[in-house]
């Protein structure tokens, strides 16, 4: 269950698959109290390895603030994936700035989508810190709103609109997943 490491750009037609739904996978067996142990063990090393890979800060903090994982927060991981995630997220805002004061629309779509599938792939649909609150602080998902306004062809919105259900399919939001659906089909 890799994670997929893929980018967007004008030349490849369809969005990376962020988040990984291997990840919601393992997430459910490690919360699984009915789970053989020792499924469950490999369940959270897995997680870690792909937290550890992919830099993940948002989705360990969300993983070991559900006690049902067995996960324990490692504060000095955290600071580290944080630190990371920090960095990536300065990077991908300058090449935001660049491209709008430099470059075309299609690359700036491209830096948003960008952006909006690193937020995804480290599991930032909510930002945490922040107390959690889905309503005010959907920092993947309003990326990729942002990219889907900024972006002209339509199969590239699509692409945008499937991501999103993927964000609800990884999250377990039925309700994100439906009102996605339904754009999908107007």
């Amino acid at each position: 269950m890799a994670s997929s490491t893929s980018t967007s750009s004008s030349a490849s037609p369809s969005l990376p698959r962020v988040p990984d739904l291997g990840l919601a996978q393992w997430r459910f067996v490690a919360r699984a109290a009915g789970a053989p142990p020792a499924l469950r063990t490999r369940a959270r090393d897995s997680l870690l390895a792909a937290v550890r890979k992919d830099q993940m800060a948002p989705f360990y903090r969300a993983l070991c603030a559900d006690t049902a994982t067995g996960l324990a927060l490692d504060d000095t991981l955290l600071k580290e994936l944080t630190a990371a995630n920090a960095a990536r997220v300065a990077e991908l805002d300058a090449k935001i700035a660049d491209a709008t004061e430099n470059l075309g629309e299609t690359e700036i779509s491209d830096a948003l989508i960008a952006k909006a599938d690193y937020l995804a792939r480290i599991g930032e649909k909510v930002n945490l810190s922040t107390g959690g609150d889905a309503r005010l602080f959907d920092l993947a998902l309003t990326a990729y709103k942002t990219a889907s306004e900024k972006t002209g062809p339509l199969g590239t919105r699509i692409d945008i609109i499937f991501a999103m259900i993927r964000i609800g399919m990884f999250f377990s939001d039925n309700e994100l997943i439906s009102r996605n659906i339904e754009k999908a089909r107007t």
